[in-house]
């Protein structure tokens, strides 16, 4: 097993799939030569179908993880063995959708207070004012934030695609702070035990969920969601605040995609009550996106590239 796995890993490499997405196939291409004992060349579809379903019910797998582990042996069999008749077969488990977890704008300012230090404070504000993902704010150097310009440049994302967002004036000054206060500086803006690597996305998550308990928020909270009611407040903005009823997963799931590239430098906890999101007055800014390239226009001036300092 030794050889095929690091046969598969230099597969994964090869095709440029994410680290932590690398990480999941080999474990779950482990956990299923470990389940049998044997080698996997040894084994065949039967097996595939038994130790998924075993995963299933016996394990009480949520679908998501079935169908991650499912994509690993396809991988493993098609790709790096040579035999993609094993799992030809194979169809991906259903989910079920409930209804979104949508924080309130009371709730996203009560975890950002209740935040367990300055850097957590920080990520939070960083995550909500610009609809950033973890991993993008984790990603983050000192050189990413211009406060002249008052853009974060996100680089690497998860489209691999490079943006510019806008940065929140509150975001900034929190940021200023935690930065004065930080005794070691390495390369990440917001660096984890050691100052040659970001602090991690567990650490964040258990951060989020520290703050959830001591502001009393009942929903289920993750970091994600932050990102989500990034969105979803502006959307809400624009619309005049729709009924909850309305903002199912579907119509959320279109909307998301259309708010994301075109974020308005003014965020849902910067604005003021009487001004929504698309008042005009003042120095806004916009990202505009032509094809593929995201290029930061200020009303104003002139566009720049997002490469442009």
């Amino acid at each position: 097993m030794c050889q095929i796995q690091e046969r598969m890993k230099q597969d994964l490499t090869s095709q440029g799939l994410a680290e932590s997405t690398c990480a999941m196939y080999l474990c779950y291409a482990r956990a299923f030569v470990v389940h049998f004992k044997r080698s996997p060349r040894e084994l065949g579809a039967e097996h595939v179908r038994a130790w998924l379903l075993h995963l299933l019910t016996v394990r009480n797998g949520r679908p998501s993880t079935v169908n991650v582990a499912m994509a690993a042996l396809m991988f493993l069999y098609g790709t790096t063995l040579s035999r993609p008749e094993v799992t030809r077969g194979l169809r991906r488990v259903r989910r079920s959708f409930p209804e979104p977890d949508v924080l309130s704008g009371s709730e996203v300012s009560a975890l950002i207070e209740h935040a367990p230090t300055l850097k957590h404070k920080a990520i939070f504000m960083l995550m909500y004012s610009a609809g950033l993902r973890v991993s993008e704010v984790l990603a983050l150097k000192a050189s990413d934030i211009h406060s002249k310009r008052m853009v974060v440049h996100v680089r690497a994302p998860k489209n691999r695609h490079d943006r510019v967002v806008p940065l929140s004036p509150r975001t900034l000054t929190v940021l200023r702070e935690y930065f004065r206060g930080l005794r070691q500086r390495g390369e990440y803006l917001f660096p984890g035990q050691s100052v040659k690597a970001p602090i991690t996305r567990l650490a964040v998550h258990l951060a989020l969920k520290q703050a959830a308990g001591r502001a009393r928020i009942a929903k289920r909270v993750h970091p994600h969601l932050l990102r989500h009611a990034f969105a979803t407040h502006m959307i809400e903005s624009r619309r005049g605040h729709p009924h909850r009823s309305e903002l199912t997963r579907s119509s959320l799931a279109a909307e998301h995609g259309a708010v994301y590239p075109f974020v308005r430098s003014t965020a849902p906890f910067d604005k003021e009550p009487h001004r929504g999101i698309g008042h005009r007055g003042g120095a806004q800014t916009r990202i505009a996106v032509h094809g593929r390239a995201r290029v930061y226009r200020p009303h104003t001036g002139a566009g720049r590239s997002c490469a442009g300092r």
